[in-house]
């Protein structure tokens, strides 16, 4: 029998929900004013690292500077 869309799609979402080690990723979607997002593409162009890895670094090290970095 042929599986239904949400069938699909949960599929989808098993597999594309995890990073290269398997570990599970979070969706998070925000929107941007123009000038944060093209900061935002330029330093990911100069430094060669993806949007999510810039995102998740500036996350990580306000989290250890306000002292608030539990690792959960």
């Amino acid at each position: 029998m042929a599986k239904t869309s949400a069938e699909r799609q949960r599929e989808y979402r098993d597999r594309a929900f995890k990073d290269p080690f398997g570990l599970n990723l979070t969706r998070v979607q925000v929107m941007l004013d123009a000038h944060p997002a093209a900061n935002l593409r330029r330093m990911a162009k100069y430094t060669g690292k993806s949007k999510r890895e810039l995102i998740e670094q500036a996350i990580n090290e306000l989290a250890a500077k306000l002292n608030c970095n539990y690792g959960d």
